[in-house]
């Protein structure tokens, strides 16, 4: 003979699982109703989320004055490429300078996106003109500017970049006389090594 607490027991047990079953035929449906209703046009979408080429181009000419030429020169050829994914990040850093400034380092947070993203000659530009406003405006000693300069100078490493050993000589020098234990010092000297690696071949 079963115990009364046996049946409550396997009564919550089934109640349980008819509520678990219940609540994945709710979101088998919801994501059914989703797809149907907004599934079909991602690419309707993302055409209409890309930015306009032309307000984008006539908003960089608005802060070209503000700006170094070399960045200027790169966001130019980045929007003439039509690159969507680069042209959104493109027009947020535009945005960012038009309200704060070229000088703001918001803008030169863009530019490092787009200088990791791209690695080619726009994106060395975008990676030293990042650079630039955080010398600008925290001083070339500043941690917020050996953080900039330490991605920087892995990231030119890897773009094969003509200045890649200077930044990462200057990085590794900052941490090595600040802040001997970071975590950027091993990954600065194996970018080194790297580096020293491809230019003795």
């Amino acid at each position: 003979m079963e115990r009364p607490s046996d049946n409550v027991s396997l009564g919550m047990m089934v109640g349980l699982l008819l509520v678990v079953v219940i609540l994945l035929v709710v979101l088998t449906l919801a994501i059914m109703w989703l797809k149907k209703n907004y599934g079909g046009g991602a690419g309707e979408a993302e055409e209409s989320e890309k930015p306009d080429d032309r307000k984008v181009l006539g908003d960089l000419g608005r802060i070209k004055s503000e700006i170094s030429p070399e960045v200027f020169k790169a966001l130019q050829r980045t929007i003439v490429s039509g690159d969507v994914s680069k042209l959104a990040v493109v027009a947020s850093a535009i945005q960012v300078a038009l309200e704060r400034g070229g000088a703001h380092p918001g803008f030169g947070n863009l530019l490092l996106t787009l200088g990791i993203l791209d690695a080619g000659a726009c994106g060395e530009a975008y990676l030293l003109g990042a650079l630039e406003i955080y010398e600008n405006k925290f001083g070339p000693d500043d941690p917020e500017t050996a953080v900039t300069l330490a991605v920087v100078a892995r990231n030119l490493a890897k773009q094969n970049s003509a200045h890649a050993e200077e930044m990462l000589i200057r990085a590794l020098e900052f941490y090595t006389a600040n802040d001997p234990d970071h975590g950027e010092v091993p990954k600065l000297r194996a970018a080194y090594e790297t580096l020293a690696q491809k230019n003795a071949q």
